[in-house]
Formats: C-alpha cells, sequence, structure tokens
C-alpha cells in the first residue's frame, strides 16, 4: 500500500487529496490509452513526470546526480503504485461496469457489443481535446442530457427531467421560456416555477444577460396524489479541466430573483464526467450538494427503470465515443498555414540558475 493510503478513512490522506486527484487523472490518461489501443501499461506517464520534475526542483541545485535520480524513481515508484490502487478502486466501485481487465502491471480494454460505452464515453469527455469547437460541442451537450436521466433515476422510476442548460432548441432561447415551461410540465402547482423578476430585473431577459443561471438540468419526483410540493433535483453540469471551480456556480437564492421557487427546498446536485476522489468529493459535496462523478452516472445510468430512456440515446451515445477520439482541432496559426508556435519547455533545477550571458531577456518579462 502506498504511502497516499496509509491510515485514512476510505484510503486516503485528507492532506494528499490534491496529489491524488492528479494521479487519478494519469489513471484516467491510461485508461484512455487503453481505449485507443487496446490495451495501456500501468506506467508512470505525463503527471508522473511532472511529478518527478518537481521532485528534482524540491532537491534544489547542486545535488549529486545519483541522488537527483534516486529521488526521480522513488517519486515514479510511488505513483506507478498508487495508480495501480486508483484502478483497483475502480474496479471494486464499479464490478462488471468497468470495461477494463487489470492484468499485473496492464490495462486491457474489453469492450461488448451487449453494453452500451457509458464508461468510455464519460471517460472520452473528461479527455477530449476540446469540447468547444466543431464536433466537439456535441460531448457536453450529450452528458447534459445523461445528466438529466442520472438525476431522474436517482430519484426513482417515476420520476420526470427537464433540460434547462444553455444552449437550448430555438423554442427556448429565452431563460423566461425555460421557466415557464418547467412550469407546465411540473404540473403548475402553487406558484412553483411562477415567473416573478425582481423590480430591478427585465420582464424576459436576452441570453446575454442570463443563460440557464447555472442550473443545467432539472429532474423531480412527483406525488401520486398530484397536489404538489413535489421534490426537486437542480443539477448543474461541468465537463472541463477546471471542474474543480464550478461546484459553486448554482446558487437558488440568486435564481430566485427571477421565478418562484418550488415549496420543498430542492437538492443541490452537481454532475461532472471526471473521476472525484475520497477527498475532493468529501469537500465538495458540502459547497456542490449531491455529487455525481463518473462511476455514479455510470451506476445511475444502469438503474432498471431509466435502462430504456438511454438505450434510446444509443446511436448518440456511440457517435458522441467517436468524436472524443478524434485528434485535436488545428490551431489559429494552423488554419492560417503558419506552423504553431512552439512553447518554451519548463525550465530544470540546472536551468533555473541565472544566466552568464548579458543583456538576456527572461521568457516571461513581467506585465
Amino acid at each position: 500500500m502506498s504511502a497516499m493510503y496509509g491510515g485514512a478513512p476510505g484510503g486516503q490522506r485528507w492532506g494528499n487529496r490534491t496529489q491524488y486527484d492528479r494521479l487519478a487523472t494519469n489513471a484516467d490518461q491510461m485508461e484512455w490509452q487503453a481505449v485507443l489501443n487496446g490495451a495501456a501499461h500501468v506506467m508512470a506517464g505525463t503527471m508522473d513526470n511532472e511529478m518527478a520534475e518537481e521532485a528534482d526542483q524540491g532537491l534544489g541545485d547542486g545535488v549529486r546526480t545519483e541522488d537527483l535520480l534516486e529521488g526521480k524513481s522513488r517519486v515514479l515508484e510511488l505513483a506507478q503504485g498508487t495508480t495501480t490502487e486508483i484502478i483497483l478502486e475502480r474496479i471494486r466501485q464499479l464490478g462488471d461496469a468497468y470495461p477494463f481487465r487489470h492484468v499485473e502491471n496492464s490495462l486491457h480494454y474489453q469492450a461488448t457489443a451487449d453494453q452500451l460505452p457509458m464508461y468510455e464515453l464519460l471517460l472520452g469527455i473528461s479527455q477530449a481535446p476540446s469540447l468547444t469547437v466543431g464536433e466537439f460541442t456535441a460531448l457536453p451537450r450529450l452528458f447534459e442530457q445523461l445528466s438529466k436521466l442520472a438525476g431522474m433515476a436517482f430519484l426513482g422510476p417515476t420520476a420526470a427531467g427537464f433540460h434547462t442548460g444553455w444552449p437550448r432548441p430555438e423554442t427556448h432561447t429565452r431563460f423566461k421560456s425555460v421557466i415557464d415551461q418547467l412550469r407546465t410540465d411540473s404540473g403548475k402547482f402553487f406558484s412553483e416555477w411562477e415567473w416573478r423578476p425582481g423590480s430591478d430585473l427585465p420582464a424576459d431577459p436576452i441570453p446575454a444577460l442570463i443563460k440557464d443561471g447555472g442550473m443545467d438540468i432539472v429532474a423531480w419526483r412527483p406525488w401520486a396524489d398530484q397536489r404538489g410540493a413535489h421534490l426537486y433535483l437542480l443539477g448543474q453540469c461541468a465537463c472541463g479541466g477546471d471542474w474543480l471551480n464550478k461546484t459553486t456556480e448554482l446558487d437558488m437564492k440568486r435564481l430566485s430573483d427571477w421565478f418562484h421557487p418550488p415549496r420543498v427546498e430542492p437538492l443541490r446536485s452537481f454532475f461532472t464526467p471526471h473521476y472525484a476522489v475520497q477527498g475532493l468529493l468529501r469537500e465538495h459535496s458540502r459547497t456542490a450538494g449531491l455529487m455525481f462523478d463518473r462511476v455514479r452516472i455510470v451506476h445511475m445510468l444502469r438503474e432498471p427503470h431509466i435502462r430504456q430512456s438511454v438505450a434510446g440515446l444509443e446511436a448518440e451515445i456511440r457517435a458522441a465515443l467517436a468524436i472524443a477520439k478524434l485528434p485535436p482541432p488545428p490551431t489559429k496559426s494552423a488554419k492560417a498555414g503558419r506552423a504553431p508556435r512552439k512553447m518554451a519547455a519548463k525550465p530544470t533545477a540546472a536551468a533555473r540558475r541565472p544566466s552568464v550571458r548579458q543583456g538576456s531577456k527572461p521568457l516571461n518579462p513581467p506585465g
């Protein structure tokens, strides 16, 4: 067992949660390589190289070569061991829903024709080279639809749902139109979802003023007696690498400036195709509400009462996975016929010593 796991509830030390998240990202990269190539070795990858470089920096200048190599070796050994533990953790959490087989130091992808590639798709969205350009824009849009179904699955067989995130169909480009439709679909009980903007706010705001208010999906569990006061789940979705910075954007108090909130306080929730390590899951559940990460979404979409709805998206799911496998979109300079400018490599400990040349300019002059 690696040092990061020693003695902590759930196997992870609280103080190491950020490091562990980086190693979880390394495990994601390894899984994605297995999807693309059929198999991948549990060897330290790009994230491990960063850790080794940080170890190099921490040793400082003037260290012996053999000590430097030994320090790097220890970091890589820790990273490889911890990455393996992360993989084994996911196997325990997902069981037969995990589409990989771990054999010694290798991870083998085993797709099955009778099972939708749900884990692979969510993994692919988290690894996609873009979410905002060309065909890649289909990935976050499909993820919001899947998140809506996951929220409905969580609330039970009688649950309903509505997509409120931006962008939306032309019939609902305005936020008022979305809330009006949500009020109709949920039964128009009492004053729930009744459009009542504050006196200082426009009656029908344009998207430039408010698109979705951080509320991407709404799911609810209605009462069988149809007397209202349903239980609602409001969800925010975040697919990008900055997902940890998005957990507080859904603010019901701010949304209530535009409409009358439900009678029963809604459940706040957060959906991401990334994997939330235990420490971060515990930390962000306080600010984001119910956390639906990759593992939990896969579980929810396998619930018997939602499978038919998920199966109805099979064509979109398989098409989106193919999009996630595409190479990065060309840069602006490449489109213009120019070779992209190379980024300067991160200097090593030795390279950070002052230059002996006179008049040389720093790589990053102060702004």
